[in-house]
């Protein structure tokens, strides 16, 4: 008999007999672990996103980034993902379960709908500002006399 302790689901009990039962109990209990997390994190989106990608998400990525969640909720729990984790619970006969492996898999699965969708190009237009000639130069990196337009460049030629 191994024992699972969560913070979340309390104390778990697996039936060790067989490693491949030990491993379908385990991927249930990760999968009901995620779920409560996925649950919690939806509750306020808005907060999460901000504090972990500094990202002020708007009213259709915060849509998107939900329909994401539900769709990891619904799948299925990949071993691979919690390797560390299932290397305890085939070593050891108490294993206490963290929720960083989850927020991991949570992050790295959500980073490409957050960050694609705040990318945003501005083009600079330095023409407006008056810079001194020194600035110029480095800018352009070029001759300061042909190209800037600043009045001190007068000084120096």
């Amino acid at each position: 008999m191994k024992t699972l302790k969560s913070a979340l689901l309390g104390t778990k009990s697996l039936i060790d007999t067989n490693q491949e039962v030990l491993l379908v109990q385990l991927k249930e209990i990760l999968k009901a672990h995620r779920e409560l997390i996925i649950n919690r994190l939806m509750s306020d989106l808005p907060t999460y996103l901000n504090y972990k990608f500094n990202v002020k998400a708007d009213k259709k990525m915060i849509e998107l980034v939900k329909d994401r969640l539900l769709d990891l909720k619904k799948s299925n729990t990949d071993l691979d993902t919690y390797n560390s984790i299932v290397q305890q619970v085939l070593n050891r006969s108490v294993t206490h379960l963290t929720n960083e492996p989850f927020y991991t898999e949570i992050d790295e699965y959500l980073s490409p709908y957050v960050k694609t969708t705040q990318l945003k190009f501005v083009k600079l237009n330095f023409s407006k500002f008056e810079l001194p000639w020194t600035t110029c130069l480095i800018l352009l990196n070029t001759n300061p006399v042909k190209h800037c337009t600043h009045s001190s460049k007068k000084r120096y030629t």
